[in-house]
């Protein structure tokens, strides 16, 4: 997202000496493949596991007055709907709704 990218540009957000580590990228790779949105990552500033839910609505917060700035009211939104209904979520709930898988494909042809 720009407004992430434009936080990071301006005030440095991630500066943790940690944040480049490869073995806590490879471990939040590893967690975020097993768990999605539910999963916990390790977050380097804090040095302690957090939400994968609370990462994102802690960096979209401080991205926000950026979003505004470069005219993006609303933008964030899509990726916080991602942490309430992820995209399994949503094709199962598709599926329950217009039946049987060749509809849900249906579906998923008409969302994208």
């Amino acid at each position: 997202m720009q407004a992430i990218a434009h936080l990071e540009l301006e005030e440095g957000y991630h500066v943790s000496p940690l944040m480049g580590s490869a073995e806590i990228i490879a471990e939040n790779r590893f967690a975020a493949a097993r768990g999605g949105a539910q999963a916990c990552l390790i977050d380097p500033r804090h040095e302690t596991q957090v939400p994968v839910a609370r990462v994102l609505e802690d960096l979209l917060a401080a991205a926000e007055p950026h979003a505004r700035a470069l005219g993006l009211d609303g933008a964030q939104d899509d990726a916080r709907r991602l942490i309430t209904e992820s995209g399994s979520e949503r094709q199962r709930r598709a599926a329950a709704a217009v039946g049987p898988p060749t509809s849900v494909v249906r579906w998923l042809a008409d969302v994208f």
